[in-house]
């Protein structure tokens, strides 16, 4: 009686290893993995001026997929570890005899529904370094698409010539040309499958 019982404990732990090897999961874990630095991009647009009639861009977005941007070996894959967005532009000086308006441009950046924004300045130059802080490395690690936004606010020239009681008389220009850079860095990374 005591073998069978024996034996009946021993099936009853060989069928629980089983079961528990059944459920043992795959888990991706780093073989390798290179630091690099990506090839800067380079875009030369222009955005019209929203306060002049039948403006047709006021904002121009790059939906940028930098796993495909990347030169990345067979096999591996891409985590991106920063990101820099510069932007310049010169103002046209638009108008005569009065006081000119620089033009004021945004830069925003959005990964996984989360923005990070410059706000609207006229200085003629805006970087916005994407921080890890702000956008959590696992959000950055998982996602490869990002979506800047570039957008510019009213172009144009005021004068106050004192016969017309004090008020401002406005000269639009119809926008600006810009230039946006991106700088990134990645890591390209190889994984193997391994049981947890």
């Amino acid at each position: 009686m005591k073998r069978k019982n024996l034996v009946t404990v021993a099936l009853a732990l060989v069928v629980i290893m089983i079961v528990a090897g059944c459920g043992e999961k795959s888990v991706k874990r780093i073989r390798h993995e290179e630091e690099r630095e990506g090839e800067p991009l380079v875009y030369n647009d222009h955005l019209d001026n929203p306060e002049w009639g039948g403006a047709k861009r006021t904002y121009m977005v790059y939906d940028l997929d930098f796993a495909s941007l990347a030169n990345l070996t067979e096999g591996s894959e891409l985590v991106l570890t920063s990101l820099e967005v510069s932007l310049s532009w010169v103002d046209d000086h638009s108008g005569s005899d009065s006081q000119d308006v620089t033009d004021p441009f945004q830069v925003n950046i959005t990964v996984d529904n989360v923005t990070y924004s410059s706000g609207f300045m006229d200085s003629g130059n805006i970087t916005v370094a994407l921080p890890n802080s702000y956008i959590r490395a696992e959000n950055l690690a998982a996602n490869t698409t990002v979506r800047i936004e570039v957008r510019i606010g009213d172009c144009g020239t005021y004068a106050a010539p004192p016969f017309i009681f004090g008020r401002l008389v406005r000269y639009y220009d119809t926008g600006n040309d810009y230039t946006l850079r991106i700088s990134y860095t990645y890591k390209e990374v190889w994984y193997e499958e391994k049981k947890g």
